[in-house]
């Protein structure tokens, strides 16, 4: 149990009564005192808070500013279009093997100087040594061990953010943004993998704990753990790396060319 990782929300969740499993190496919420069908279908009807931080955040910069080599290396890896991937924006793709398989499924944004992709908690090492070994020559790998990552997932999540960040007023599905959220600097995508609408948040992990108390007041958001997280993935169709997905599976054989970019086709 001591090589058990833990999030910064760790003893918030204690407080909040959760129940805990052991997933990808974390000591993680699987429920809280609702149990996992109330908390899955608070969050169709209302909205989910849900702590990720046990997924891997990962920026990828181009070496001498030259983004256009970066971006060769990183579609040889990748199914996606980045070139034509506009600034602010994100896209889902798929980490290959030589092979085409399928070594993680990942969602890539480009941040004007950089990329900032976010994997799955299982595979961010692997991911990480993944990309600094075929990308090297051209670009910087970083994986960041100091955020956190929380989401905001169901019909009320806009009302509820946008009260305490107005700047997501603006905010399209799949868009990301650097703002501010009660003056704590945040990365912000409309994005989420529970088939609803909603919120993913990365920020310095010193400040989650204090951001997370306030959002939980609002009376329509209630902590979902990952029982609930699955149910709702499965629900609204989408994959699991490790259940639907592997190195001996590749994108259309997991029913993910809709992943495959024309361009790429």
């Amino acid at each position: 149990m001591d090589d058990v990782k833990k999030t910064q929300l760790y003893e918030l969740h204690k407080k909040l009564e959760a129940k805990f499993v052991s997933f990808a190496g974390y000591s993680m919420p699987v429920q809280y005192t609702d149990g996992v069908l109330k908390e899955h279908l608070h969050t169709r009807k209302y909205s989910g808070f849900f702590d990720v931080s046990h997924m891997g955040q990962i920026t990828v910069w181009p070496k001498n500013g030259k983004k256009h080599e970066l971006i060769k290396c990183l579609e040889y890896l990748m199914p996606c279009d980045l070139i034509s991937l506009p600034e602010n924006r994100q896209c889902y793709s798929i980490l290959t093997n030589t092979h085409g398989g399928i070594i993680d499924d990942i969602m890539i944004a480009n941040r004007g100087t950089h990329y900032h992709i976010v994997v799955n908690a299982s595979q961010k090492y692997a991911d990480f040594k993944h990309l600094k070994e075929h990308i090297a020559d051209t670009g910087d790998v970083y994986l960041a061990e100091n955020k956190s990552l929380i989401a905001i997932q169901g019909p009320m999540s806009h009302k509820i953010i946008s009260e305490i960040c107005p700047d997501t007023l603006k905010m399209k599905f799949m868009d990301q943004y650097q703002t501010k959220i009660l003056a704590n600097s945040c990365l912000i995508s409309r994005s989420g993998y529970t088939g609803e609408d909603g919120f993913e948040i990365s920020i310095d992990n010193k400040n989650v704990i204090s951001l997370t108390q306030n959002i939980l007041e609002n009376e329509n958001l209630k902590p979902v753990g990952l029982g609930a997280r699955d149910s709702l993935r499965m629900e609204a169709g989408l994959c699991l790396h490790g259940n639907d997905l592997n190195q001996q599976i590749t994108p259309p054989e997991a029913s993910l060319s809709w992943s495959i970019h024309k361009t790429r086709r």
